[in-house]
């Protein structure tokens, strides 16, 4: 039986049932739907991005439904110039049964005559609760204030914030829009692509001075785009003349609960992290320890994440009708399916069978003109050319074909990183290339890439040229004509293997001028001999990035940063990892090397001109350690195995790693004697080597000898006012420890008033006159 409780899904309390899903533009509910676009009303999922981007078209251009508010396809069910208005047939009779509904109740209300139209109301929290038999969460579940609190932040108003993507840093930051009690930040230096909102109440964000005060120093956003030496001045010029906030608008963040109060199943408001500036319906889907897994009524479970139970992100019943803060209702995963809640009035009217037909027959037609009766373009891989060091050829299919071009440039892109060796430095070196930003998918991650647009064939041979020369492959390795033979191209690179790289004319070795013969050795890499004369502080940018490319060709993709943050000679001597990560963006890998470079330039500034260190001056070589002999051995044995294989150190080592800790005690003895013998070796060679003057000795630091006679040294404000409340923090907190009182301290100092400041910094200006007196008279 159907009513039986074996056959039916028993849901929980709470957790509206599921209704179908489907793409807003074909219809299809097949595939999953992983693109969103927000609209006035509401959410639009689809299942590709040819659709999000059909719909975005139209939706920008105006051309909306007046019923349904859906947009409206060249479509030939509605020609005439009357129905322009209407996405379909069905959408206009319903707007006009509206219309003479309208007329006859003269002001549009329902009535409960059945038959009669069905009115829409707005989103009411109590009738929800009941209708989906569920309870809203307790007030004190949150870490929010009862009354939301008041907005009086101005648009332009500067403040200081943590930056959300490295919370060590303070930065400036400016109120680009409100929103109830919410604020829209921007990072002075950063894009819009990284802006964030913020409670009022928030602790993370503060008047201009606050870090200062604290201690601390302004910081400039992750990702700045302008060169790191440039943010003073660039700091002064963002504050001079702008508007601060005033500190009256900022508000005390409130104390949230100390335990996790939540059940599963209580109903909440949050914020869609996804859509920041949305605050939504959502259940407590599950609990674990202090986490709570928010999840969004009637949305697919992409848009739900876990959080803590006090987290600012999440509000009780109610609290955006008291704040005026825009609540999203239920969502609806189907256009067809019928809500009660929704922004705007409308009418459902009773529909004749033979109309429904009708529709059917138009949402199939409009489905059916997403199909392209175009022929599908084919992408041959001549498996026999020469894919370069990066791809290799064997990994390839024979043919790629898809009646989409944006769909075969991603489908091309992801089989030349399956096919290649070392798919992390193709990826790098494809991102150098210029064009709109494609995601591809490649195991299990995505990654945006910028490829050229292709509308025809000739930008799909456009594409193929930019690939192979960024890349180092032979240009027929991929083509859209079949291959015929063998590739005449790498028959001519064949002769010319042993040359690796094309220098400038000047920079060219000197050779013979007899022809040399294929089987001729290669020659050496030319000195950069332009480079050698000019001193290293007296480099211009170019100089810079020719020495970078010159010793290491994979860093030379990184030459336009060099030129975006103008790197000389001096400022390549001042750059430091850290610096390159956190301001230019580059990866630990890179910023690596750039830092060894940097090192040997150092080695040579320092290291005496015209003659080269003796032997019996060098320094001994450093002691190996046990895992060390055990590494080169194994390097050793693969390399006599695998003679020609490129070995990726990161990962020989993390092998290497894994099978020392499986070995016993008897395998690693041998290891244990060699580092023995090595540290013999190091110390009887010490004993004879003689530093050279000014080499630092290593070791510990003598500690300097306190003067007994100097006097006590002043106490700040903060240490007298700790001082006088660490006593009442121990007596209403005894659980407390060392740093548990240190952080209740720092605490009551930030939220003390001026007047309780004001004590307290008299009597630090009082013990200071007291200490430099005392320091003068010694």
């Amino acid at each position: 039986m159907s009513g039986s409780p074996m056959n039916s899904k028993i849901r929980g309390p709470g957790r509206p049932p599921k209704k179908p899903v489907s793409c807003t533009w074909c219809n299809e509910v097949k595939l999953p739907l992983k693109y969103v676009f927000p609209t006035t009303n509401g959410k639009r999922e689809f299942c590709s991005e040819t659709c999000l981007a059909e719909f975005r078209k139209a939706y920008i251009k105006g051309s909306t439904c007046i019923q349904c508010n859906n947009v409206i396809r060249n479509n030939s069910s509605t020609p005439n110039a009357s129905n322009k208005d209407f996405c379909s047939t069905y959408c206009m009779n319903k707007h006009q049964k509206k219309e003479i509904a309208n007329r006859l109740s003269g002001v549009g209300a329902s009535t409960s005559v059945e038959g009669s139209p069905i009115s829409f109301q707005t989103f009411d929290w109590c009738d929800y609760i009941q209708e989906t038999n569920s309870v809203a969460a307790p007030q004190i579940c949150f870490r929010q204030t009862a009354s939301p609190p008041i907005n009086d932040f101005k648009v332009g108003m500067k403040l200081e914030a943590i930056d959300p993507r490295n919370v060590t840093s303070t930065c400036i930051a400016t109120v680009i829009s409100t929103l109830g009690p919410r604020l829209r930040l921007r990072l002075d230096g950063s894009d819009n692509k990284n802006d964030f909102w913020r409670l009022v109440d928030s602790s993370e964000i503060h008047t201009i001075g606050h870090c200062e005060k604290s201690g601390g120093m302004l910081q400039p956003p992750l990702g700045f785009r302008m060169n790191a030496s440039s943010w003073p001045m660039f700091l002064l010029k963002t504050l001079n003349g702008a508007e601060m906030a005033p500190s009256k608008v900022f508000q005390k963040e409130p104390a949230g609960p100390k335990v996790n109060l939540f059940e599963v199943g209580q109903k909440l408001e949050a914020v869609d992290k996804k859509n920041p500036h949305l605050i939504c319906c959502a259940t407590v889907g599950a609990i674990k320890n202090d986490q709570i897994h928010v999840t969004f009524d009637g949305w697919k479970g992409a848009f739900d994440y876990w959080c803590k139970y006090d987290s600012r992100d999440i509000f009780p019943v109610g609290w955006c009708a008291k704040s005026g803060h825009p609540l999203q209702p239920p969502g609806q995963k189907n256009n067809t399916g019928i809500s009660r809640y929704s922004f705007k009035p409308a009418f459902v009217p009773f529909v004749p069978t033979s109309t429904i037909s009708s529709v059917t027959e138009v949402v199939q037609s409009e489905a059916d003109t997403s199909a392209s009766s175009l022929p599908p373009t084919v992408i041959n891989f001549q498996r026999q050319c020469n894919g370069g060091s990066l791809i290799n050829p064997a990994n390839l299919p024979a043919s790629l074909e898809n009646v989409s071009m944006a769909t075969i440039q991603k489908k091309f892109v992801e089989q030349l990183l399956y096919a290649s060796n070392q798919p992390e430095d193709l990826l790098v070196s494809l991102r150098t290339l210029i064009g709109e930003d494609f995601e591809i998918n490649f195991k299990g991650g995505v990654h945006v890439l910028q490829l050229p647009k292709a509308n025809s064939v000739a930008d799909i041979e456009t594409m193929f040229s930019m690939i192979s020369e960024t890349v180092q492959c032979c240009r027929n390795l991929f083509s859209l004509e079949e291959p015929q033979g063998e590739c005449s191209l790498c028959e001519i690179k064949a002769t010319a293997r042993a040359v690796k790289r094309k220098f400038p004319p000047e920079q060219e070795p000197a050779t013979s001028t007899t022809p040399a013969s294929s089987t001729a050795t290669p020659p050496a890499p030319p000195p950069s001999c332009n480079l050698g004369k000019i001193p290293i502080q007296e480099w211009g940018i170019e100089e810079v990035i020719q020495f970078i490319d010159s010793t290491d060709p994979c860093l030379g993709v990184h030459a336009e940063l060099f030129r975006k943050h103008e790197i000389d000679g001096k400022a390549f001597l001042l750059l430091n990892s850290d610096m390159m990560m956190k301001y230019m963006g580059l990866k630990l890998g890179p910023a690596l090397k750039i830092c060894n470079l940097v090192l040997q330039q150092h080695q040579q500034i320092l290291q005496p001109k015209g003659r080269m260190p003796k032997k019996g001056d060098s320094k001994p070589r450093g002691r190996m350690t046990a895992y060390a002999f055990f590494v080169q051995t194994c390097r050793e044995e693969h390399k006599k195995k695998h003679p020609e294989e490129n070995v990726v150190f990161a990962e020989f080592s993390k092998k290497c790693a894994e099978r020392w800790k499986t070995m016993l005690d008897k395998e690693k003895k041998r290891f244990h004697e060699m580092a023995e013998t090595d540290k013999k070796r190091y110390d009887t060679e010490m004993q004879s080597y003689t530093p050279p003057k000014g080499e630092k000795q290593r070791g510990k630091k003598r500690k300097q000898i306190k003067d007994p006679n100097a006097p006590k040294r002043s106490l700040s404000a903060f240490f007298w006012f700790s001082n006088d409340e660490r006593g009442k923090v121990k007596a209403q907190n005894p659980e407390y420890g060392v740093g548990d009182i240190a952080k209740e301290l720092g605490r009551r100092w930030a939220d003390a008033d001026p007047e309780v400041r004001s004590k307290f910094e008299a009597l630090a200006d009082k013990d200071k006159i007291r200490y430099e007196k005392a320091l003068a008279a010694i």
